[in-house]
């Protein structure tokens, strides 16, 4: 007995040593060698750290992706690693060859099997003819498929072979303009090798019978294997590993279990039946029409009760949601309209009002009976075995069996919290030391760090205790830290494993190619911004250096340079190529919403709220983007005319037409009606009690048949004073009766024909809506309502407006603090940059923003401008001379004239802004007075307009914030760097976003606040410093002394409170070193630093004071509220 084990012993040292080298390229190699060929320790398979791939062990287990040993999982020479240096990704293993002889390949593979890799046959001419190219010449093409690269290839003569898993044999061409094609090597007649030990004989038969029972499916077919490849409207389907024409994320080497072969139709996501994308460049994807399977669907087990991965098998009886809100039957469309019916989803349930997981979400949900909230998962408990009847359910056709430590690995309840997805934003574990050592801070302290982390004021953050979090999307999560010397630090979280079979990771879909809300999830191929600026690539410090990197942003798919949103702005963006210009957005098409119903392809009335996607028009011509001016200029703006919806190239009706249209793509054709079909259900009434106006009056039912000048007006049906074709018949949802004032065609409010042959139509008096909100006296406004600094604060559709003081729903740049002279308060609707009219960012997160309905003020006139005004000063806008020529000498031409250039900018949408005759003028706030011109070629030009003798006096008062003088050298005689201008030294202060703060030309300026003004220098070895500017000799602005309360930060508190919270007696600012008390005497000389009184002098987040001899010795005060 000791004798044979000795034997097996020795038989298992040889096997190990013999397993350690590689035949051919070692694609089969299965030793353990860790250690690349420079000495680098592999990573792990599967792990994503610090290097991120697609090489997961679970999808690929017939590679057998162990441990973190070398292996060759892609076809490279010879088998390799990540390696576990973060600064080199991956490297060759060296692995000895074998000794032994070659694996020898079947005599008879004169045949192709499979990807045709075995072929060895002798064809040595392409499919249309061509003549093989030896593998060992270099000539006509240059390669590296060679018999020493590719080892067991059979790469010998010019025979067709397959030596890098390409779809067939193939081979170099003789033809220098063709460099490769495929074979036509014939097929072996027995497809599947005899001696595969996973099939059977009575498999083996199965698999020649299979194809004629293939083609039909069960439920919704996502086990469809057929060979269909044509789409219900006879559209060929395109190959699902070919990008052409529709690029996709639908990879069969990704997901290689949806079997996504060729071009044949599948349902890889759920859809309610097999699909594909087609060869037609203008139709992206379309269903097939699949025919039904005979005989019954799969059995679904009767214990069902629990759930098991996603719960989509879940069958039983819960209807209750997590909440306690009951579910709404599946069949019924109240109260909620929905596509997911037992017809959509067949198989999945669908009866009653049962919770169900019919679209592979998390887990099981359902539509609620609460009006108010649409859909809520439920709670259903998980099945206690869950491992051994998943793996039995799916069963696919490569997976191993699951073994018993499988089993327990998964039933074994995991710490799921103490990992990481991506940057670890959604983190809720409780390590609380940072990755050096140090204990964390509590986040509701402000002892020894002051922060504005306040867990009451991010309540969604989850701030608690000390515990490490990431609340800014900073790359990992962080924590203040309780040693002083160090502010904040990193925290030391892995990277969440396959392990943590609890934790989910994001999910990732696969064909987001369009951008759903903020684009965060787009993975689209676009890589050029708005303005047509070629994006930098993620990984590139060139020409601009930045932190948004893969490394640090793993989660975001910054591959090359596509547009991509990694730090939650607006919408899709990536830094330029263009030195001057760092960072654009991108213009990345918007998902249609896959809820929205099929009968938004019909229309009511003209279709001016038809929100459909039809882009043919009715003769077949394909429609001209809305935000393209090519073939056909137009003046309908998508930016300026947000409300009407102009997406993409879908027909619209923006201007009242008798239907919706489009401009063509045709040079020859202009523009063309659409043909949509009228829906069969009945229009909105408008209700008979509007007889007021709201928003352009589109409703107004009222009586009056006034105009605004006092003419009688016309009725609707009569032509006899004034022709027309504005009739009943072509506006069935104008309320065009009588002669009443109605805006049947979308103008600017209620209007009429008039009986008095000199004028055609006016404009009505119609009174606006007081209710709500009820108009005060400062509720109109005045020209564009620069001035307006009234109280409403809901948009001219209903939006409810967000508070400018916050950046959600939606980020923006108009900051309180930073835009005093705005009058950005609470919510109110304002025109901070000279819109048409004044507007707001709304609270809906599908809207960003919108204008608001505001009056005109009707009793007093606008303010005037002073006629003198034949300089300009500042921006030119109140310029009225009457220069009409540009700097380039070219005529301008008139403000209401379309004929040369198509304007935008008409006296009716900017009525105090002097646009008389072609005199230049700055109406929407450029740089200086401009005009269009006559010359066809150039659209606009600026002027030379003289400017006004700048009175400014050249000091300062307090820290000359409000500073407007001309001195451009700091105190060094270095000359100032122009503020539009990013050379030598790119900066963030963009005078387009600090119009406020007047950054003009190369004058010194303070718009960070600072204690003095400054500026960039033009030295590239001297960024910036402070600018000589003398103290005005008058008294700086005094602060109201009756500010015993603080408003706002508290800057502006002159009170006398001398204690602070915790009622330690406040030093006196003098008391404090001379150092510190001069700087701030000297930084803030107008914020009051008088006696021991608490002041805000340096805009923290309320007033303070120093309690002792140092510096770190302050507490906040307890100031009241001027608002309490």
């Amino acid at each position: 007995m000791e004798v044979q084990t000795a034997i097996l012993l020795f038989c298992l040292f040889l096997f190990s040593a013999t397993e350690d080298c590689m035949n051919c390229t070692g694609e089969d190699y299965r030793g353990s060698i860790s250690i690349t060929e420079s000495g680098y320790t592999c990573q792990r398979w599967d792990s994503q750290t610090p290097h991120s791939h697609l090489y997961i062990p679970a999808r690929l287990h017939e590679k057998d992706l162990e441990e973190n040993y070398c292996r060759n999982p892609d076809g490279k020479p010879k088998p390799w690693c990540f390696t576990t240096n973060p600064s080199k990704r991956w490297e060759f293993c060296s692995v000895p060859q074998c000794l032994t002889e070659l694996p020898a390949f079947v005599s008879r593979h004169t045949c192709a099997t499979g990807d045709g890799s075995s072929y060895r046959g002798i064809i040595s001419v392409t499919e249309s003819g061509k003549t093989c190219q030896s593998w060992e010449s270099q000539t006509p093409h240059v390669h590296s498929m060679t018999s020493e690269n590719f080892p067991c290839k059979g790469l010998r003569g010019n025979y067709c072979r397959n030596p890098d898993g390409n779809k067939r044999p193939w081979c170099y061409t003789s033809d220098p303009e063709t460099r490769w094609e495929y074979c036509n090597v014939s097929r072996c007649e027995d497809r599947h090798r005899p001696d595969d030990p996973r099939m059977n004989p009575e498999q083996e038969g199965e698999l020649f019978i299979k194809r004629a029972a293939e083609d039909c499916m069960n439920c919704t077919g996502e086990d469809y294997r057929g060979s269909i490849s044509i789409t219900e409207n006879g559209f060929t389907c395109q190959r699902w590993d070919s990008k052409t024409p529709h690029n996709h994320f639908y990879n069969p080497a990704l997901l290689f279990e949806k079997d996504l072969e060729e071009n044949y139709c599948r349902n890889p996501n759920g859809l309610p039946k097999p699909w594909c994308f087609t060869t037609n460049p203008s139709k992206r994807w379309e269903f097939c029409s699949v025919p039904r399977c005979l005989t019954e669907p799969p059995a679904f087990v009767s214990r069902h009760t629990c759930t098991i991965g996603d719960g989509s098998f879940y069958r039983g009886n819960i209807s209750v949601t997590e909440s306690g809100k009951t579910c709404q039957s599946w069949e019924t469309q109240t109260p909620h309209v929905h596509s997911m019916t037992s017809e959509n989803f067949p198989c999945k349930g669908l009866r009653g009002n049962y919770c169900r997981n019919p679209d592979g979400s998390k887990g099981p949900w359902c539509f609620t009976s609460d009006p108010e909230r649409r859909w809520e998962y439920c709670s259903v408990s998980r099945c206690e075995d869950r491992s051994r009847f998943w793996a039995s359910y799916f069963n696919y056709k490569d997976d191993p069996p699951m073994y018993p430590e499988q089993e327990g690995e998964v039933i074994i309840k995991k710490d799921d919290n103490e990992c990481i997805h991506c940057r670890g934003q959604d983190y809720r574990g409780k390590i609380s030391t940072s990755e050096s050592g140090y204990t964390c801070q509590r986040w509701d302290s402000q002892t020894p760090v002051n922060h504005s982390y306040d867990p009451s004021a991010y309540p969604g953050k989850h701030l608690e205790e000390n515990y490490c979090r990431n609340p800014d999307d900073k790359p990992r999560p962080w924590c203040w830290i309780t040693n002083s010397t160090l502010r904040w630090e990193f925290c030391s979280i892995p990277q969440c494993s396959k392990l943590h079979s609890s934790t989910e990771r994001p999910a990732n879909v696969q064909n987001l190619a369009c951008a759903t809300d903020d684009g965060i999830s787009y993975r689209g191929n676009i890589s050029v911004t708005v303005s047509g600026k070629t994006c930098q690539k993620w990984t590139s410090e060139t020409p601009h250096k930045h932190s948004v990197t893969p490394t640090n942003y793993p989660c975001s798919g910054l591959e090359e340079n596509y547009c991509r949103n990694p730090d939650s702005k607006k919408g899709p963006w990536c830094y330029t190529k263009d030195p001057e210009t760092r960072w654009k957005y991108c213009s990345v098409p918007i998902c249609k919403d896959p809820s929205r119903p099929a009968a938004d392809e019909c229309m009511q009335c003209r279709g001016e709220d038809y929100r459909g996607t039809i882009s043919v028009t009715e003769s077949g011509y394909t429609c001209q983007r809305w935000d393209s001016q090519r073939p056909h200029k137009h003046k309908f703006i998508t930016s300026v005319l947000h409300e009407e919806a102009l997406e993409e190239n879908y027909c619209r009706n923006p201007d009242g037409k008798r239907r919706p249209w489009c401009y063509t793509t045709d040079p020859s054709k202009r523009w063309e009606f659409c043909s949509i079909p009228e829906c069969a259900t009945e229009p909105t009434i408008v209700q008979k009690e509007f007889k007021c106006a709201t928003g352009k009056g589109r409703s107004y039912r009222g009586k009056i048949s006034v105009t605004g000048s006092g003419k009688t007006c016309q009725k609707w049906l009569s032509n006899i004073a004034r022709l027309h074709s504005t009739l009943p018949e072509d506006f069935p949802c104008g309320g065009l009766e009588g002669n009443y004032c109605r805006n049947p065609n979308n103008r600017k409010g209620p209007w009429c024909f008039t009986t008095d042959p000199r004028t055609q139509w006016e404009y009505c008096d119609v009174p606006n809506c007081e209710d709500p909100p009820r108009l005060a006296v400062n509720e109109c406004l005045h020209c564009i309502g620069e001035n307006y600094r009234g109280n409403i604060s809901i948009t001219e559709s209903g939006h409810t407006c967000q508070r400018w003081d916050s950046q959600t729903p939606h980020k923006h740049l108009y900051v309180p603090p930073l835009s005093d002279d705005m009058h950005l308060e609470e919510n109110y609707c304002r025109n901070p940059d000279r819109k048409p009219r004044p507007w707001c960012y709304t609270t809906d997160p599908s809207k960003s923003w919108e204008f608001c309905s505001i009056p005109k003020c009707l009793g007093t006139k606008p303010p005037t401008i002073e006629p003198t005004f034949t300089c300009a000063t500042g921006d030119g806008s109140s310029y009225r001379g009457s220069i009409s020529v540009t700097k380039s000498e070219k005529n301008c031409q008139r403000w209401t004239s379309n004929i040369s250039k198509i304007s935008s900018t008409l006296p009716e949408d900017y009525p105090c802004s002097g646009l008389q005759r072609n005199y230049c003028r700055n109406p929407d706030g450029k740089k200086m007075p401009w005009c269009y011109t006559t010359d066809p070629k150039i659209e606009w030009e600026y002027c030379d307009v003289p400017v006004c003798e700048d009175k400014t006096e050249e000091c300062t008062n307090c820290k000359g914030i409000e500073y407007r003088g001309k001195i451009s050298t700091t105190e060094n005689g270095y000359t100032c760097q122009h503020w539009d201008s990013q050379k030598p030294h790119k900066h963030g202060f963009n005078p387009a976003y600090y119009f406020e703060q007047n950054l003009v030309e190369n004058y010194c300026r303070n718009p960070s606040r600072d204690s003095r003004p400054w500026c960039y220098t033009t030295d590239p070895d001297k960024r910036w410093e402070y600018c000589s500017i003398p103290q005005c000799t008058n008294k700086p602005p005094t602060v109201v002394q009756e500010h015993t309360c603080a408003s706002g930060d508290g800057s502006s508190y002159r009170g006398m409170i001398s204690h602070t919270k915790s009622w330690k007696t406040c030093r006196s600012w003098s008391f404090m070193s001379n150092r510190i008390y001069s700087k701030f005497s000297e930084d803030y000389p107008c914020n009051g630093i008088t006696s021991n009184y608490c002041r805000n002098p340096d805009r923290s987040l309320g007033p303070w004071c120093y309690t002792g001899h140092d510096s770190d010795d302050w507490e906040f005060c307890n100031v009241p509220s001027c608002e309490e």
